[in-house]
């Protein structure tokens, strides 16, 4: 699968990140757009409107449920799929390949 749109990436843990952003890029050649902190994310989404965002639960000034919370009202037709956590590497991918194919935007 190619995958070329924009991706937010917000985890405030550098290696989480990088690791993360090795899965993206098997993809294809997403726009990868990375936020070290909740506020930073946030920011983020509002300006590029990603397609898909991937975000920690615990970040730094904003968690990952208040981004949520806060793109909903920025933009409701954002839909939530499952958190990719606690599966293993070939489940996530698949889940992300999948949820890419769709056309509605995703935020994890």
């Amino acid at each position: 699968m190619k995958y070329a749109g924009k991706i937010l990436l917000a985890d405030d843990e550098a290696h989480i990140r990088k690791y993360l952003s090795l899965i993206i890029r098997q993809l294809g050649k997403p726009t990868l757009i990375e936020a070290v902190n909740g506020q930073d994310a946030l920011s983020v989404f509002e300006r590029e409107k990603p397609k898909v965002v991937l975000l920690d639960v615990n970040m730094p000034l904003l968690g990952g449920i208040e981004i949520l919370t806060a793109s909903s009202s920025c933009s409701p037709r954002s839909q939530t799929a499952r958190p990719l956590n606690r599966r293993s590497k070939t489940e996530r991918l698949d889940t992300f390949e999948k949820t890419l194919r769709r056309k509605k935007s995703r935020v994890f």
